[in-house]
């Protein structure tokens, strides 16, 4: 069946909120897209067989529906068997990490076998997969979107905050380390209470916030003079969107493919973080103008476009 208005779209997975942000879009269109969100992955007797049940009851049901969409591609059996069309979509350590894992990448594998379109959310993962699926192409995530009447808050003078997790995949220890050299530099450095260094974060001086709704997030991240980005990959993070969503000077990885050009702000290095962080904000803070980072990261993700893109995908496997 072609893709049309009426087709029954199934998301399994909210990953970073992605496919319920694009969903809501839809479905403001009258499109009968759903998200289908799984158990955590535990690897215990009782979270093994809470996703044993979900996958049965999703087994059962999937007759109800016309395409499946499964994000990140440890989840690609779901889509196994399904008679219809389907799409697996690699978001990020599924690619770099878990595809390198024995046993996952087999059924990463096998879910590139099954699926119709293989994509994946940032443009720096094409290099990643261009061995393990070199057929998959580069579908963008929508930027998050505020809700109506949100204003964000004043810039805090002197605040700093970071919107990545302290994990690996960010930037480590060296984020730590850079967080700690703004503390001692006497500026106000703030995060949320979350990642594999998150205590570490905490030593060094950052006031820790517990996680939030998104947008609590979005109002947090508006009281930052500056707010840090992820520096594992050369690719915007949705937390980085947000960022600029609000009007934030967002200092991150140099960018690069559709970004490298465009991007308003200039990229930081991790070893040289702290400095540049506050250089800019004491030296060149006055000459951002909030509206220019706005309207890009409208015009790069935004929702409409983003939708007809999905949809164009969708019509060329249906």
């Amino acid at each position: 069946m072609a893709y049309s208005s009426n087709t029954r779209v199934a998301h399994i997975m909210d990953i970073a909120y992605v496919p319920s942000t694009i969903t809501r879009q839809a479905r403001s269109h009258n499109r009968p897209w759903v998200v289908h969100n799984l158990p955590p992955v535990k690897f215990s007797p009782s979270g093994l067989a809470s996703r044993f049940v979900d996958l049965k009851h999703w087994l059962r049901g999937r007759k109800a529906v016309d395409l499946v969409h499964v994000h990140y591609a440890t989840n690609g059996y779901y889509l196994w068997g399904f008679d219809g069309p389907s799409v697996l979509h690699f978001h990020g350590s599924d690619a770099r990490i878990n595809s390198q894992q024995p046993g996952v990448r087999q059924v990463i594998e096998a879910s590139i076998k099954a699926a119709s379109a293989v994509v994946y959310a940032t443009p720096d993962l094409g290099e990643t997969l261009s061995t393990l699926a070199p057929k998959a192409t580069y579908l963008p995530n929508p930027a998050p979107i505020l809700p109506p009447g949100f204003v964000p808050e004043k810039a805090v003078p002197n605040r700093i905050v970071f919107n990545a997790r302290w994990d690996d995949t960010k930037g480590g220890m060296k984020l730590v380390e850079a967080a700690k050299e703004l503390v001692n530099y006497g500026f106000d450095v703030h995060s949320i209470d979350w990642g594999t260094y998150r205590q570490e974060a905490r030593d060094a001086g950052v006031i820790m916030h517990p996680l939030m709704p998104m947008n609590d997030f979005a109002s947090l991240l508006s009281t930052g003079s500056v707010v840090v980005g992820q520096f594992g990959f050369r690719a915007l993070s949705i937390s980085d969107m947000l960022t600029l969503k609000v009007g934030r000077p967002l200092m991150t990885i140099p960018l690069t493919g559709l970004y490298e050009d465009s991007f308003p702000l200039p990229g930081a290095e991790l070893d040289t973080l702290a400095e540049q962080v506050a250089d800019f904000a004491t030296a060149k803070l006055d000459s951002v103008d909030s509206s220019v980072l706005t309207d890009w990261i409208d015009e790069q993700h935004g929702i409409e476009s983003c939708l007809q893109t999905w949809e164009d995908l969708y019509r060329s496997i249906s």
